[in-house]
């Protein structure tokens, strides 16, 4: 599939300005969506969001209206500005979408002890500054001081692989990362690739249906509630023995049935974070 062919779907939707906020929270959970402002006094928004799975843009419309279009991926991504801001993850990494040589060998100086991470805008997938994105990466930084030398890990829902490039960095041995859009897969292997990267392995794979080859010590699955619940076990499965998993993109609301999912296959809740201001919450379990 070349990029003339790669398509996404764009749910469109017009509101007042001042549901602004309840917009926001409700597609907090969307990589790319935009809110643009028009009328004489900007009283007036139209709220885009851009998703790969034509599923998820039909429930949209399902739950608030509006309309939904097939588009070219490259057509609106080149339309995405590219944000200046900068995401710092603990004392590891720094974040930029900008990835021109002049502005990363300034952060590696301004930085010098941190790990410059380049996600630039390129297809229809979050760049690396989604709060559960970041969350994810926050915990981590936290979890790999605990595991042993040589320690791999499982990402499921990989999207741009960020998570798993982190993990090379953080000193993961292998990585074998999935997602069950083809989409994606072609998207993290762009990152990889951008980011110089060995070490990661790459599947299209549902993880509902999937089979791990082997435990390890650490999963990574920034992953909706129901794909969660349906994987607890095949994800316990793939735990080892007081294995960690690191998992965000949970509701607030869903978390206890996510929780007691995962309880029933034998993890215990070590750190729960709720996003300020979001519904969602991140969360570290183990397998004990």
């Amino acid at each position: 599939m070349n990029d003339e062919e790669i398509s996404c779907w764009v749910w469109s939707k017009l509101s007042s300005r001042k549901w602004e906020d309840a917009w926001n929270e409700r597609l907090a959970w969307c990589p790319q969506f935009s809110i643009e402002y028009f009328g004489q006094k900007k009283e007036k928004i139209r709220i885009q969001a851009f998703l790969e799975s034509k599923e998820e843009i039909n429930v949209l419309q399902k739950m608030f209206g509006g309309s939904i279009r097939c588009v070219k991926t490259q057509d609106w991504v080149s339309k995405q500005e590219v944000s200046s801001k900068l995401i710092k993850i603990k004392d590891k990494f720094i974040i930029t979408q900008k990835e021109d040589a002049e502005h990363l060998t300034e952060l590696r100086l301004k930085y010098p002890n941190r790990d410059i991470l380049s996600f630039p805008p390129r297809l229809a997938f979050g760049t690396g500054d989604h709060q559960t994105t970041a969350t994810c990466l926050r915990n981590l930084c936290d979890v790999v001081p605990r595991l042993r030398k040589g320690w791999d890990m499982y990402d499921l829902g990989t999207g741009t692989g960020i998570l798993a490039i982190a993990a090379r960095y953080l000193g993961a041995s292998a990585v074998w990362a999935c997602d069950w859009d083809e989409q994606a897969i072609q998207s993290a292997a762009g990152y990889i690739e951008h980011h110089q990267i060995t070490g990661i392995e790459l599947a299209q794979q549902d993880v509902l249906k999937w089979s791990p080859v082997k435990q390890v010590p650490l999963i990574a699955a920034n992953l909706f509630s129901t794909i969660l619940i349906g994987a607890a076990a095949n994800i316990s499965q793939a735990l080892e023995s007081q294995g960690y998993l690191i998992s965000s993109g949970i509701l607030q609301e869903q978390w206890p049935e996510v929780q007691q999912a995962f309880e029933a296959t034998g993890l215990i809740l070590l750190d729960k974070h709720e996003i300020e201001n979001q519904p969602w919450v991140s969360v570290v379990m183990q397998k004990r």
